[in-house]
């Protein structure tokens, strides 16, 4: 029993180790949010915004040059990068106002959204992207790529169409449980080899997500209309469409790892067969 409980405490602390190197990115760039918010930059020539993006971009190029981030999983996260700051260009827009970023206009602004903010969104992509390699993640009764692309288009789609149309986000939800309530992820710490359902991990991940925003909210990088006079906690309905992003992600990092889905796909029919 006591070589178990050891045992136990010794995956427990790699799991944390690994999480913590798989984070590394979001966890830094959290970091600067916070810090940043105790630095008077009204006499400064560059903003907030400015240095949490210039930050952004030195702890990318780190990652890059140390072969923490392969140039193959940088792609994936540009492409997150860019379809992110799109949205913020559309949610942003005073005619929709779903938040808005109070502080000093920057340098690096493309219109009402300052250029770090795609890095929030790409920072969920280096997560699963590094996860993925860390813990050498593989997966049993994984969907089709196929039906992970349409489902993230269209929830992608959503964020956008529901202000005008009527809002399938909770369609959207239905058919992410019955796409991958029979998925599993699995992976070994040490020796004893460990299985999680894929929603279960997701949710996980969201929930950390959620937590994040609302620290990005109280340090006041950004903020929705009910906590512009005083703060308040994010809506929940945050959570949703964290959790819709984080598909969206895992969908595009998928896509850099298609090899070792296809092998899972042979093996799965293997057995199945026999």
């Amino acid at each position: 029993m006591q070589n178990s409980h050891k045992q136990f405490a010794k995956e427990l602390y790699i799991f944390i180790k690994k999480q913590a190197l798989a984070s590394i990115f979001g966890a830094l760039l959290l970091f600067v949010i916070i810090i940043t918010k105790w630095i008077n930059f009204d006499h400064l020539f560059l903003t907030r915004y400015d240095v949490i993006f210039l930050i952004a971009i030195l702890i990318q190029f780190i990652l890059i040059t140390t072969g923490m981030e392969t140039w193959q999983e940088v792609k994936v996260i540009f492409i997150f990068h860019f379809l992110a700051v799109v949205m913020e260009l559309f949610k942003t827009n005073p005619s929709i106002a779903s938040w808005q970023y109070p502080d000093k206009p920057g340098i690096f602004m493309l219109s009402t959204v300052p250029l770090f903010t795609g890095f929030l969104y790409s920072s969920v992509g280096s997560y699963i992207a590094r996860a993925w390699k860390i813990f050498k993640l593989h997966f049993t009764n994984f969907p089709p790529l196929k039906h992970l692309a349409i489902f993230s288009f269209l929830a992608y789609l959503n964020f956008f169409t529901h202000h005008y149309f009527i809002d399938i986000r909770w369609l959207l939800f239905i058919i992410a449980f019955f796409m991958l309530h029979q998925t599993k992820v699995h992976f070994t710490m040490i020796k004893t080899p460990r299985t999680m359902p894929l929603l279960l991990g997701l949710l996980l991940i969201t929930s950390f997500l959620y937590l994040a925003e609302n620290i990005g909210t109280i340090m006041k990088v950004w903020l929705y209309p009910n906590q512009t006079g005083s703060w308040h906690l994010v809506r929940f309905g945050k959570f949703g469409s964290w959790f819709l992003l984080i598909i969206i992600s895992f969908t595009l990092v998928s896509f850099v790892y298609k090899d070792i889905f296809n092998n899972n796909q042979k093996n799965n029919l293997k057995k199945s067969t026999t």
